[in-house]
């Protein structure tokens, strides 16, 4: 893989050229304290010098010294806001010359240029390929989102602390799906980009810029940057799931004493980025005489979400926790030969009840060691977090 050597200011001038070709630009962005994934206009909308801390439960984001773009990790909104969008009009029905005509909903026309997206989320969006694109019923919405993308990923040389990409093969190191992949080298003295080319595109992207050859140097250490990304979450985390393990443990205790801490709120699955349950909701006007389809993301924590005739199939919480929790790490694999989880560490983070998937797990199969998850020092390991300021 060819690798060259960035100037943080060529950043703009990528970000000129993708806006000239029409593509809409998404990438992290500061809003209400948080590093948010939003539309961007120019790089001086990038959280430069942003630092956050993430924990089951807790985050917090603040302007740091530090001269990096890409120095936090997975936001509450992944991008899958943008590929499989909360909600979409699938048809509207109106009457003409007698009868009912149905007008099916254009497919997107938006070109999206994806910048600063992270491996486990390269995974996440490959796990949705295969559940959008490649079974009997296929997403064209989501397809045609996915053909014009252009993705400028940023590898995640220092995990957060709810991270466990490397535990589930998702990273830290992106190894294919993107056009050009950033790898940022932010210390005293010194801030660049190691730039790795993975298509066609993104190679004639950076030829329209200069960029030199990076040096082999420059390029092995951060491999090992990444590696030892990787080593700290393989040594703090613990999960290997199967469908056997979860079979013996369906009527675990442990599952009730979630219902006391679970608010079934489904924080979990809207920031996941591999969750694509939906719901139909239909509508109409009574005086335009027309009707509407439309499909919204739903929640396996609602309780309508298993409503069949009678009743809901999962009434209790504890019930709901277990169906989302052993489809992500076990039954998924045998619908879509592929875990549905990719380590991003949102579900952990935002849980308003700090329940932590990873210590739940290990709670079930009897084993909760002290350290659960990597525990970063802000005094060895990052500038100290300033007062949060946009």
């Amino acid at each position: 893989m060819k690798a060259f050597c960035m100037h943080p200011a060529v950043l703009s001038q990528i970000m000129d050229i993708l806006h000239s070709r029409g593509y809409t630009i998404i990438g992290p962005k500061v809003r209400s304290s948080a590093v948010v994934l939003d539309e961007l206009v120019s790089s001086n909308q990038l959280p430069l010098g942003w630092r956050d801390h993430q924990a089951p439960g807790v985050y917090t984001a603040g302007k740091t010294s530090n001269t990096g773009f890409f120095q936090t990790t997975c936001g509450p909104r992944s991008w899958k806001w943008y590929l499989y969008p909360p909600r979409a009009r699938l048809f509207k029905v109106r009457p003409e010359n007698g009868g009912p005509r149905l007008d099916r909903a254009a497919q997107p026309a938006v070109s999206y240029a994806f910048l600063g997206m992270r491996a486990c989320d390269l995974k996440a969006m490959e796990i949705l390929d295969g559940v959008l694109s490649r079974q009997v019923f296929q997403d064209p919405d989501y397809q045609a989102v996915r053909r014009k993308l252009f993705i400028v990923a940023a590898n995640c040389l220092q995990p957060g602390q709810t991270c466990f990409c490397a535990v589930m093969d998702a990273g830290p190191r992106a190894r294919s799906g993107f056009d050009l992949v950033l790898n940022e080298i932010c210390e005293p003295g010194r801030n660049d980009f190691i730039v790795e080319v993975g298509s066609r595109r993104g190679m004639e992207l950076l030829s329209a810029v200069n960029c030199p050859p990076a040096a082999s140097e420059d390029v092995d250490r951060v491999r090992r940057m990444a590696d030892e990304a990787a080593a700290i979450m393989r040594r703090n985390v613990q999960l290997t799931a199967n469908g056997s393990l979860f079979e013996a443990r369906f009527e675990h205790p442990h599952w009730n004493s979630l219902e006391q801490r679970c608010m079934a709120c489904g924080n979990c699955t809207l920031v996941c980025p591999t969750c694509f349950c939906h719901t139909i909701e239909d509508g109409g006007s009574l005086i335009e005489h027309t009707a509407e389809r439309w499909r919204q993301w739903d929640s396996c924590f609602n309780l309508a979400f298993s409503y069949i005739h009678g009743g809901s199939v999962r009434s209790s919480i504890a019930s709901r926790y277990r169906q989302w929790l052993c489809h992500k790490l076990s039954t998924w694999q045998e619908q879509f030969d592929i875990s549905g989880c990719v380590g991003c560490g949102r579900c952990r983070t935002w849980c308003p009840a700090g329940i932590d998937l990873i210590e739940e797990f290990q709670m079930l199969i009897g084993h909760n060691p002290q350290n659960r998850y990597p525990v970063f020092s802000p005094e060895s390991k990052e500038p100290s977090l300033q007062e949060n300021e946009r």
